[in-house]
């Protein structure tokens, strides 16, 4: 599976890893087993780093339509850090950029350990407002 969906309960993390060409389809089961596993309001890392392709920039507003859909139905997003390589990087940033309008936070980084330093802050506080 190109995309990885790994959720840590105790972290409060979801952890997304990309190998390949990543489809629409696979982007939205990641979605819906953060939703259906307890994991959709977690700090989410989606790690695009070993991607060789996305989506198509035009599927973007569906994407970000869907989460907008069911961030209404399921409850606040957690944030989002978007970790990309250099070919990639423009695109997932356009991604952030439309994602703006929604009810989460996201953040696009070129450097694995900034985006994972990011995610766990915000794991952190999470954490924090749940015990």
């Amino acid at each position: 599976m190109p995309l990885d969906c790994h959720i840590d309960h105790s972290r409060r993390v979801v952890v997304a890893t990309a190998y390949g060409a990543v489809s629409i389809e696979e982007w939205a089961a990641c979605l819906a087993k953060q939703i259906r596993d307890g994991g959709w309001g977690y700090a989410t890392l989606f790690d695009f780093s070993g991607a060789e392709s996305l989506p198509p920039i035009e599927s973007l507003p569906k994407i970000a339509g869907d989460v907008e859909e069911l961030a209404a139905e399921h409850g606040p997003r957690g944030p989002v850090a978007l970790l990309a390589n250099p070919r990639l990087f423009e695109h997932v940033r356009r991604y952030s950029d439309m994602a703006m309008r929604l009810p989460f936070q996201t953040a696009v980084f070129s450097d694995k350990a900034a985006a994972e330093a990011w995610v766990e802050r915000y794991a952190r506080e999470i954490k924090s407002r749940s015990t």
